[in-house]
């Protein structure tokens, strides 16, 4: 079963904590016997010179001198030292240097030892001085019992603490889940709502909620322009569609009076114009994708531009409309031959539909950029649709008529080629004359 995040941030946090306690617990214990231990020797030590002192100073004030002294008189002077707290320890003996003291299997003594002199035909003796350690064990048992009391106490408070603090910590971030999971809809104008004293914080929560109403609102944004383009899109098929079957039912009623080769030319540019239409749909949806392949290679968009005027000319059936190339001149970059082609050949397509008399291509490269310009001499664009021309399905209506064979694509699929080029289009004023005048820059390497 898998624990909430809660569950796992507060044992986590509980078992670091247990782990130190019992850690600084066990060193603690060890430190503080240790250091009873030690004042226990220090005070054993000093008792010890003190009586040494002590008899020396007896057998001093006896008035006898000589070299060696009975053991028994040794003992004897230490039952005559005074009766002091001093010497109140549970051992005290004279033995012997090659005696230990005495120590008894019920009981667990700390000894010092200091040498008294000569005992007469025994050698050296020395003075034993210890006391039990039972006082100091009882001390660490205490503080042993204090800590097992204490450890289990504070972890079951700082369990409680955490899970309270991490409640509160994560009960925004729970909010944001629900009132997310609550928009099932990216057409829905909800958003994800904060209380007042957690907007007021500016921290990560307030962050993220910041980014997820972004991401609600790029969604929003996304499924209206979806929506959109599909609307628009079936609505652009249904035209050609219905003039096709329109065109064919005439004919299949009127069978005396049909002709069947204009009507074959009609069905057959009908559906020209809809695989035309179709691939452009398609480019434009692999392009949102972000799936349009582009093979980028070194080529010259001078012979690619001189190419489709060309090809312009040729289509035009004595048409009244001169396109003006002797502005064109040398120009390399890296790029799609075939995508930078259909940019291109959007842009002079345009320009002849909409020119009165004249359309003039220039090209030209600096140190780091490529700048094509395509103008003409039409009725122009109009400042305030001078970006929205770049949407799809989008036409003006004093400048554009569906049946002059545009789908309001062509500029669209322009801007997304040369966006991924890393480059830039505008339609700005053409202060020659009253026409519309698109430029193009594009890097002349890509990064």
């Amino acid at each position: 079963m898998m624990q909430s995040l809660r569950f796992r941030l507060t044992a986590l946090a509980t078992l670091i904590v247990v782990v130190v306690l019992t850690v600084a617990s066990v060193a603690l214990f060890f430190i503080q016997r240790q250091q009873l231990i030690n004042n226990l020797d220090a005070s054993l030590g000093q008792q010890a010179d003190l009586m040494v002192a002590s008899l020396l100073e007896a057998e001093d004030d006896g008035g006898e001198e000589h070299e060696a002294v009975e053991l028994d008189d040794l003992i004897a002077t230490v039952d005559r030292l005074p009766d002091d707290e001093l010497f109140e320890y549970r051992r005290i003996e004279i033995r012997p240097q090659n005696q230990t003291p005495f120590n008894d299997a019920d009981e667990d003594l700390r000894w010092v030892s200091r040498p008294l002199g000569q005992v007469e035909g025994q050698g050296p003796a020395v003075l034993y001085v210890g006391e039990s350690t039972e006082e100091i064990d009882e001390t660490v048992r205490g503080l042993v019992v204090a800590l097992l009391v204490t450890i289990p106490l504070v972890a079951a408070i700082l369990a409680a603490l955490l899970w309270w603090l991490t409640g509160r910590a994560l009960n925004p971030v729970d909010s944001i889940r629900s009132q997310v999971d609550a928009i099932s809809d990216t057409n829905s104008p909800r958003r994800i709502e904060l209380g007042a004293d957690t907007t007021q914080r500016h921290d990560e929560i307030t962050r993220l909620a910041a980014t997820m109403n972004g991401m609600l609102d790029r969604l929003h944004e996304a499924g209206e322009r979806q929506r959109r383009f599909v609307a628009d899109a079936a609505h652009e098929l249904r035209t050609p569609l219905t003039r096709i079957r329109t065109t064919v039912e005439v004919d299949l009623q009127q069978p005396d009076r049909a002709d069947r080769d204009a009507t074959s030319r009609e069905v057959r540019d009908e559906a020209v114009g809809l695989q035309r239409m179709i691939d452009d749909l398609l480019l434009l949806a692999r392009s949102d994708d972000g799936t349009t392949p582009s093979p980028m290679k070194p080529l010259d968009l001078d012979d690619l531009v001189l190419q489709e005027i060309r090809d312009q000319r040729a289509t035009m059936e004595a048409a009244p409309i001169t396109i003006d190339a002797s502005a064109v001149s040398a120009a390399h970059l890296i790029g799609n031959a075939e995508q930078l082609a259909r940019a291109f050949r959007n842009l002079l397509t345009n320009a002849v539909r909409h020119a009165s008399s004249t359309v003039r291509v220039e090209l030209s490269e600096d140190d780091d950029a490529v700048h094509l310009a395509i103008s003409d001499d039409g009725p122009g664009v109009p400042a305030e649709q001078r970006e929205l021309i770049f949407e799809r399905f989008t036409r003006l209506d004093d400048a554009r008529a569906r049946d002059d064979g545009g789908t309001g694509l062509g500029l669209a699929i322009t801007r997304e080629i040369v966006t991924e080029h890393g480059g830039s289009i505008t339609c700005v004023v053409d202060g020659r004359s009253t026409g519309a005048r698109f430029e193009v820059t594009l890097p002349t390497s890509q990064t």
